[in-house]
């Protein structure tokens, strides 16, 4: 059976009567102007680019290229249906029968066409082509106007920008066109599809390996030229609305990042840029998100006039596509996973790797932030730390919970001990506690970095003191909470590509786990444990995911002048540093178990049979009959003698004395071996910003309590206040 004819005329005509009405629905941000109702695009945002003649249905998307010469054509373009169910949907909803008489519809050719549509685009503009003359019959003279370029310089057309009216703006494209019986000229009409990027003028000039970054907007892509030179900076012509018309060849096998305007639909239009770029073939691509707190629309055109500086974009760019790259999913290939490994980036040569996140556990007492500054301030200044090189020394951040004035005397006790030179030393301290689940004083607390980062390099390490004083208002022991604190740590690493160390209390029951929720234990790389006894602190490694922990160490605390006069009593400041010292001799027993103490046990049966030292060789005989291995192979079994016997020997629980073996039964005291190394590296420090200091922390405080630590002359197992604080 056929289907009835459908009357379009009829339809228009209905359509027609209450058009206004119509397109206000259809349209919701766009208005009447005088016989036309214009407004951005299909889409129905507020602008001028569409418009549609209320008398006689005609209408126009300059920006799309699109147009048709009745409303039932609209509703098809609007909602992408063919004009057959077109025509019957808009009937229904003006009550109207599509059917009627039977009429045809009315072909297009009965309705004038504009001119334009006839007309279309010659690349590149031709040798003789006369001068464009910009004047637009409706907007007159642009405001500006850019050039398209190919690969070899030749024009292409330009795209030019017209503000009739205080607030708005019309950017349309102009190209040198052939039309009907061959006649040419100039014409606002769009480039044919695909239409040509931006600045490929630039890519053809710019090294094959240079980095490509696409804004939208032709002013936004020289504005980031001016501020990126090191780029290619480019657009695509139409805006958001336009992506899929866009040529993204030439961008095949380049790295590119995508920079959108600071709103919804140029974050979709970026999105979709990328997966153009992936069809295309580009090589690595990443979408920058724009910086948190800017207005509406902001982009990088803003962003030059508000005087940002080259090294803030590029910082922004890096932390940006770090963060992309953090979130991709991707699966790698088996030859990736069996390529050779890459050689580890220590931080601190055997302790910390560059870029990990870190744990300092320890009770009240146990001077973990004395342990963290010390860490940091070897970090930031090069100095080695206890024998251990600093291989990349850079800026260090410290986040301080509280005690500031405390803090300073420390730093200057190490600044003392250490003959360093502070003004050497890129080391900052904050002015208050971070509230890191707080994610808009976390984003406050990482722009902070960035803007020192921007005169000092990128920071090597940030020291999070303590846990508890900055993680802002959430519970340690809620999973959700920790899991959000981790996050916002895991951010800092991401874009600054340092190493997070968090200095945390012991909890209170298991006073070898850190306070709370263990999902923090769970996403670190090391955790160290601090503990007190007898006045020696022992640092040793509770967890290491990818490396064989160090030994531990012990350190002891060493009474140091500061250079500072109590302006009370008139007597010197004084705190205290870490110095090497000797294990306990409970702790380095504690240590033992499986072929360690299957070792020493057999070292001291040798010994008593032989009344005395004994070789190598009669050591690991014994050793053997002891099952230090449970392998049956010879090989197996001579490894892990030799690795406890280094392990025996790095505590100091064995000696070998001309080539002859003995276990080491009591611990003397022995000279400090800790050598003083001033730091060289490292640059000068800032002046005082609004969230972190540097420099000015090692000034005298204004005033000071007198210390009430007995009589003078008296020593004391501990004669430093903050000490007992942790």
């Amino acid at each position: 059976m056929t289907a009835p004819r459908i009357d379009f005329e009829r339809v228009n005509a209905a359509a027609l009567s209450c058009l206004p009405g119509l397109l206000c629905q259809w349209l919701p941000g766009g208005h009447i102007n005088g016989p036309e109702f214009v407004a951005g695009s299909l889409q129905g945002e507020s602008g001028r680019s569409l418009s549609v003649n209320l008398n006689t249905g005609i209408w126009r998307d300059f920006a799309g290229d699109l147009g048709g010469s009745d409303p039932v054509s609209l509703f098809a373009a609007l909602h992408g249906l063919k004009m057959g169910e077109a025509a019957r949907r808009l009937a229904g909803e003006l009550g109207v029968d599509p059917g009627g008489n039977g009429a045809c519809p009315r072909p297009q050719a009965q309705a004038k066409p504009k001119p334009a549509d006839d007309w279309r685009p010659i690349l590149p503009v031709p040798d003789d082509a006369p001068a464009p003359d910009f004047n637009h019959f409706r907007h007159g003279q642009p405001v500006a106007h850019w050039t398209y370029r190919d690969d070899q310089g030749r024009v292409l057309g330009y795209v030019c920008r017209f503000e009739p009216e205080q607030g708005r703006k019309e950017v349309v494209p102009f190209t040198f066109c052939q039309g009907p019986e061959g006649r040419r000229s100039w014409r606002f009409k769009s480039f044919a599809d695909p239409r040509p990027l931006y600045a490929l003028d630039r890519l053809a000039g710019a090294k094959p390996d240079a980095p490509v970054l696409l804004v939208e907007g032709e002013k936004t892509a020289d504005a980031a030229a001016r501020l990126l030179p090191g780029a290619v900076c480019m657009t695509w012509p139409g805006g958001s609305k336009a992506v899929g018309k866009a040529d993204f060849t030439p961008l095949k096998g380049r790295r590119v990042a995508i920079w959108p305007d600071a709103d919804k639909p140029g974050l979709d239009a970026a999105q979709a840029v990328a997966a153009r770029l992936k069809e295309a073939g580009a090589g690595e691509v990443s979408v920058i998100t724009p910086p948190d707190g800017v207005a509406e629309g902001w982009d990088l055109a803003d962003a030059e006039a508000e005087g940002w500086p080259p090294e803030r974009a590029k910082e922004h760019i890096r932390a940006g596509k770090a963060q992309a790259q953090g979130r991709a999913f991707r699966f790698l290939p088996l030859a990736d996973l069996l390529s050779a490994p890459r050689p580890t980036k220590w931080l601190v040569r055997g302790h910390l790797e560059a870029g990990c996140l870190a744990a300092l556990i320890g009770e009240p007492g146990s001077m973990k932030s004395f342990l963290a500054i010390d860490l940091g301030l070897c970090i930031a200044s090069g100095t080695p730390w206890h024998g251990h090189a600093i291989p990349n020394p850079g800026p260090v951040f410290y986040l301080a919970g509280e005690g500031f004035h405390g803090l300073g005397k420390r730093v200057k006790a190490w600044i003392t001990a250490h003959g360093a030179d502070p003004a050497a030393v890129p080391f900052f301290v904050s002015s208050a506690p971070a509230q890191l689940l707080d994610a808009a004083h976390a984003r406050e607390v990482a722009d902070a970095v960035a803007s020192l980062a921007e005169q000092h390099g990128p920071p090597r390490f940030v020291v999070v003191d303590t846990l508890n004083r900055n993680f802002g208002p959430g519970d340690e022991n809620s999973s959700a909470d920790m899991t959000a604190f981790v996050a916002a740590l895991d951010t800092l690493k991401a874009r600054f590509g340092c190493a997070v160390y968090v200095v945390h209390h012991s909890g209170l029951q298991d006073r070898g786990r850190g306070r709370g929720s263990s999902v923090l234990r769970a996403a670190l790389d090391f955790e160290y444990i601090l503990t007190a006894k007898d006045g020696v602190r022992v640092l040793s490694c509770s967890k290491s995911k990818d490396h064989e922990p160090p030994q531990p160490l012990a350190f002891e605390p060493e009474e140091v002048g500061t250079g500072w006069t109590d302006p009370e009593d008139l007597q010197e400041i004084t705190s205290c540093v870490l110095r090497l010292t000797d294990m306990p001799e409970e702790d380095r027993r504690a240590e033992l178990s499986g072929a360690k103490r299957v070792a020493l046990d057999a070292l001291r049966e040798a010994c008593e049979a032989a009344g005395g030292p004994v070789c190598s060789d009669d050591w690991k005989r014994a050793a053997y009959a002891n099952e230090i291995s449970s392998s049956e192979n010879a090989n197996a079994r001579r490894q892990a003698f030799f690795k406890a016997r280094k392990t025996l020997e790095a505590a100091r629980l064995v000696q070998e004395v001309d080539g002859l073996w003995s276990p080491v039964e009591s611990v003397t005291s022995v000279t400090n071996r800790y050598q003083v190394t001033p730091g060289t590296k490292g640059k000068a420090l800032p002046t005082v910003t609004p969230l972190f200091r540097g420099g000015n922390m090692v000034t005298p405080p204004r005033t000071v309590t007198p210390r009430a630590d007995g009589p003078e002359g008296k020593e004391l197992e501990n004669p430093f206040e903050e000490v007992s604080r942790g």
